[in-house]
C-alpha cells in the first residue's frame, strides 16, 4: 500500500514541476515577445528590417522568447518516469 502512495506522490510532484515549467516558459516567452515588439519602434525612426533584426539578435531579451517556447513545449510533450506506467494501476487506490 505504501509503495502505491509513493508512486502517486511522485506523479503529483512531477505534475507540479511540469506546471511550474509551463508557467515559467510562458512568462519568458511573453517577456521576449513584448521586448521584440517594442523594438519595432526602430522602424519608425528610419531603420530598415535588416538593421532591426541585427539589433534584435544582439539584445539579450530576444533570447527569452525561444527559451520560453522550448520550456513550454518540453513541459507539455515530454513526460517523466511516472507518466509511462500503466494508468490502470492507480484505479484501486
Amino acid at each position: 500500500m505504501s509503495n502505491k502512495w509513493n508512486e502517486v506522490f511522485g506523479m503529483f510532484i512531477e505534475m507540479l514541476f511540469r506546471f511550474f515549467s509551463l508557467l515559467t516558459g510562458f512568462g519568458l516567452a511573453v517577456s521576449g515577445s513584448v521586448s521584440s515588439i517594442s523594438y519595432l519602434n526602430l522602424l519608425s525612426t528610419g531603420h530598415n528590417y535588416i538593421d532591426y533584426l541585427y539589433f534584435l539578435v544582439r539584445r539579450p531579451e530576444f533570447y527569452l522568447l525561444p527559451i520560453g517556447l522550448v520550456m513550454m513545449v518540453a513541459s507539455i510533450y515530454f513526460s517523466g518516469p511516472f507518466s509511462t506506467k500503466n494508468k490502470n494501476d492507480y484505479k484501486q487506490l
